[in-house]
């Protein structure tokens, strides 16, 4: 609800907002996303689904504010974010 809201608010304004996008309730305490690097390194991983659910939420909630123009949802770094 919140996002919606600043998206709505700062419409009229035509500034381009960023959103770095993560579930902090699905995320772990990981410094990394899960696959090879983490792996090769040790490092602890957060899994994927912590960034591709957050995703899916922030284009709904985009979808549904009225005349968007625009945000940027960015940062991806899985494969299933980018298809």
């Amino acid at each position: 609800m919140l996002v919606r809201r600043v998206l709505e608010y700062l419409n009229p304004l035509n500034v381009p907002i960023a959103l770095w996008p993560c579930d902090r309730n699905l995320a772990t305490k990981g410094v990394i996303r899960e696959g090879i690097q983490a792996l090769q390194t040790g490092l602890p991983e957060n899994p994927v689904i912590a960034e591709t659910s957050a995703l899916a939420a922030l284009l709904e909630i985009g979808g549904n504010v009225p005349n968007p123009r625009s945000y940027y949802a960015g940062f991806h770094g899985t494969e299933r974010c980018v298809d």
